[in-house]
């Protein structure tokens, strides 16, 4: 159904390929988890969907669910690191070697080492993560990734 709500705990199907299905579940502030658990039918329970590894956290378009793209098929509650705050990098483009740590919106300064690791602060589209999760599931680099790397 389109123009629902996105709401903390909503786990998503998200249809890859004909017959490859990859899940997703809605945290704060926009940010989504992304699970390494891949399957052919799209029918795996969301309580066997949210026990897999998270392979990454990032602030997606709401529009990837809202229009129905992406089908809430359960809820469960949070818990544990899903609770706490995303943490991700910002580089300023036009100041060489300037950097920023963001803690749930919250920014500071920060070192290029701090960041390593980190996502960087960006707003994924339904694209972009399909693209990501298919690349994960293959064990390739992602040209999405490698564009928002440290510089």
């Amino acid at each position: 159904m389109a123009g629902f709500p996105r709401t903390p705990g909503d786990v998503v199907r998200i249809h890859l390929a004909h017959d490859l299905y990859a899940y997703g579940r809605m945290l704060a502030q926009g940010v989504t988890a992304y699970y390494g658990r891949f399957d052919a039918d799209g029918k795996c329970p969301p309580d066997e969907v949210v026990r897999a590894t998270v392979l990454f956290k990032v602030m997606t378009m709401s529009v990837a669910v809202t229009s129905g793209r992406w089908p809430v098929v359960g809820n469960l509650p949070l818990s544990g690191d899903l609770l706490q705050p995303a943490v991700f990098f910002r580089q300023d483009p036009l100041v060489a070697g300037s950097f920023f740590v963001s803690v749930g919106g919250v920014e500071r300064t920060a070192t290029q080492a701090e960041c390593e690791g980190l996502e960087r602060l960006a707003v994924w589209s339904a694209l972009q993560i399909e693209d990501r999760l298919r690349d994960a599931r293959a064990g390739r680099p992602n040209r999405w990734v490698e564009i928002v790397k440290i510089r």
